[in-house]
C-alpha cells in the first residue's frame, strides 16, 4: 500500500509546486488541488491508453498531454498557456526522476 501512496503524494507535491510557480502573483493554491489534479491526470492517462491507443496509436500521448493541460487549467484556474507550461515542466521532472531511479537501480547503489 505504501508503494502506491507515496509516489502519488510526491507527484501531487511536484504538481502543486509547478502550478504554484506558474500561478499569477497573489493566487493561493492548496496542496490538495495538486493531489487531486495528479489523480485525475492519472485517470485521463489510463483512459487515453485504453480508448485512444487502439484507434490512433502513439498519438494518444498528445491527447493525454492536452487532457493534462485541461485538468491543470481547471484545477488551478490558470490560463491555457500557463497550464501547458506547467504540464510540460511536470512531465520533464517526472521523466528525469524515472531516468534517475532507473540509473540508480541498475547500478545497485542506494538512493539515500
Amino acid at each position: 500500500m505504501l508503494n502506491w501512496v507515496v509516489p502519488w503524494l510526491i507527484a501531487g507535491g511536484v504538481m502543486w509546486l509547478v502550478a504554484y510557480q506558474m500561478a499569477p502573483v497573489g493566487r493561493e493554491i492548496p496542496l490538495s488541488h495538486g493531489l487531486i489534479a495528479v489523480i485525475v491526470m492519472g485517470l485521463c492517462g489510463a483512459a487515453s491508453m485504453l480508448y485512444l491507443k487502439p484507434a490512433i496509436g502513439q498519438w494518444h500521448i498528445l491527447a493525454e498531454f492536452l487532457a493534462h493541460g485541461i485538468v491543470v487549467k481547471a484545477m488551478f484556474q490558470l490560463s491555457f498557456g500557463r497550464s501547458m507550461v506547467a504540464v510540460t515542466v511536470y512531465w520533464v521532472v517526472m521523466l528525469l526522476a524515472a531516468i534517475a531511479i532507473a540509473v540508480f537501480a541498475r547500478s545497485g547503489r542506494a538512493i539515500l
